[in-house]
């Protein structure tokens, strides 16, 4: 039912052009067709990687240094449209989710204007780069637990992936038993500035300054 009233709306509205960001459904191409500069998208990663569902967490799982955004043309499968404008921002020392939405929020800010200037000259876009596209779905269940195995920098990506990482089914991490209570980890430091819990990793010592219950 969504696709059929997608189309229909966007003809009521009568706009120029529509504006896509985090929308989970596919938008089907008889709605693309109505406003008359098209239906152009905005995604969190440099295009074509990391296209799919969750990208900003897989940013961060994977110890990148800077954070993508893409805008692009929409087309009839996901984030494969051509590209309108894209550019990067440090995220190697953000430590929370508001800090990294707030740097993805300026870099949005200075890319569209360029992107709507070039809808506004009907611009079709450049094509996506081929053989470099990525997927970036829904973490896996094994993910959900932390591996105080792991390195206190891998821990510190977990905890914050998922912090940032897209609703999807099963359980959210990063989940560990504290002080004989399961528990969702929410923050962690490589030092005990702000108190916390001392935990050691594989290589250093971490301590859990937020937690909630799991």
């Amino acid at each position: 039912m969504a696709r059929l009233r997608i189309a229909p709306l966007l003809a009521i509205l009568d706009a120029d052009v529509a504006i896509s960001a985090a929308f989970p459904v596919l938008i089907p191409v008889d709605a693309l067709d109505v406003p008359p500069l098209g239906i152009i998208n905005v995604h969190p990663s440099l295009l074509p990687r990391h296209q799919g569902p969750n990208p900003i967490a897989w940013t961060v799982r994977n110890g990148e240094r800077e954070l993508g955004c893409s805008i692009h043309r929409m087309d009839a499968d996901f984030d494969t449209g051509p590209l309108l404008a894209h550019g990067t921002t440090p995220i190697d020392d953000v430590e929370d989710p508001p800090e990294l939405f707030e740097r993805m929020s300026t870099l949005l800010g200075a890319l569209l204007p360029n992107a709507l200037a070039r809808v506004e000259k009907a611009d079709p876009g450049d094509p996506q780069p081929g053989g470099q596209a990525t997927y970036a779905g829904f973490f896996e269940p094994e993910y959900v637990e932390i591996d105080w195995s792991q390195t206190a920098a891998e821990v510190r990506r977990q905890v914050l992936a998922w912090r940032v990482a897209a609703l999807g089914p099963g359980a959210r991490g990063a989940l560990t038993t504290l002080g004989g209570e399961r528990v969702r980890v929410l923050r962690v430091r490589f030092d005990d500035t702000e108190g916390g819990t001392r935990v050691d990793s594989a290589d250093a010592a971490l301590w859990i300054v937020e937690t909630e219950p799991a």
